[in-house]
């Protein structure tokens, strides 16, 4: 919290967090903030982390994310994989490494059905009401950067 802490002395006029993953089973990164499932949330420990940030006035607004297809293994099963609109995997480059990387880290998503489509959706407004419970100023949806919300819009993904 003491990033947070720092930039909320510096007087901004607003804050807004870095990627708060809506579903700990597709962190972007291994290092992501995550919002548990309910029954297991520690609201405390979000409130702590809302009172930092706003501690001088500041107000905070969380960045909710889902990573989809760019959710690299580690949080899940070997076998299974990240989740998108379409089974195209994510291109990080076009030389064998990248290649290997894909393959072994990323792997090819699975096509979302219906029902991982509405549970993706409730998990952005367990997001945002566990945010607003914490006492943050509000949330900012990410939609961009080819993560999930960005895939539906493109027609390459």
């Amino acid at each position: 919290y003491r990033l947070y802490e720092r930039w909320a002395k510096g007087s901004f006029g607003l804050l807004l967090t870095g990627n708060v993953q809506v579903d700990e089973r597709y962190p972007g990164l291994m290092t992501d903030l995550m919002v548990p499932r309910k029954e297991k949330i520690d609201i405390e420990k979000w409130k702590r982390y809302a009172n930092v940030c706003q501690s001088y006035g500041t107000p905070t607004i969380v960045q909710i994310n889902h990573a989809g297809r760019q959710s690299p293994m580690g949080k899940r099963s070997f076998r299974q994989p990240s989740i998108a609109p379409s089974p195209i995997p994510m291109t990080i480059g076009d030389n064998i490494l990248a290649k290997m990387l894909q393959t072994l880290i990323i792997g090819t998503p699975e096509e979302m059905t219906q029902s991982q489509i509405d549970e993706a959706i409730q998990k952005f407004v367990n997001a945002a009401e566990i945010m607003f419970q914490a006492g943050f100023a509000g949330v900012e949806i990410h939609a961009s950067h080819g993560y999930l919300i960005s895939s539906f819009l493109s027609p390459k993904t």
